[in-house]
Order: C-alpha cells, then sequence, then structure tokens
C-alpha cells in the first residue's frame, strides 16, 4: 500500500498484519490511510460503507486502527482522535 501520511511510523506494521490477515487466513483486506482533511467523517464514512456492503450472518469486520483514540466517559464510546 501507498502511504501519503504516516506521522506515527505505522506503516510497517499496518503493511505485515495485513499480509497476515490475507496470507495466511484468506481474508480480503482493505487498507485505508486516514486523510488529513476532515479525517474523523471520512473515517466514519469508510466503516459505514463497509457495513452498508457487507453487514450480513457470516460477515466479519476486523478493524485495526494506528492512531489516537479514546473511550467516552461513558466507557461505551470510541472516540477517534487526530
Amino acid at each position: 500500500m501507498r502511504w501519503e501520511h504516516d506521522d506515527l511510523g505505522v506503516a510497517p506494521e499496518v503493511d505485515a498484519l495485513a499480509t497476515v490477515f490475507h496470507r495466511d487466513f484468506g481474508f480480503d483486506v482493505s487498507q485505508l490511510t486516514i486523510p488529513i482533511d476532515d479525517p474523523i467523517r471520512r473515517l466514519n464514512h469508510a466503516v459505514l460503507d463497509w457495513v452498508d456492503a457487507y453487514d450480513c450472518d457470516g460477515s466479519l469486520l476486523i478493524l485495526y486502527y494506528a492512531g489516537h483514540g479514546q473511550i467516552s466517559d461513558s466507557g461505551r464510546t470510541l472516540i477517534w482522535s487526530k
């Protein structure tokens, strides 16, 4: 995958994980480099697009987010951070 912005230096670990999921487990793998412009909305949009396309019995979404985030005070919501 081509990484345009990798401020956290996570490209090698994400690429290695994608290889393991695809090669060793036979999963289809999609990677998204979260854009600098409106990142939270774009990430949420990508997840919802996947759900719209593939949500059914027997489907599995594994989301590996290599960035900053936190859990809300209620402990029920993930807050993506810039």
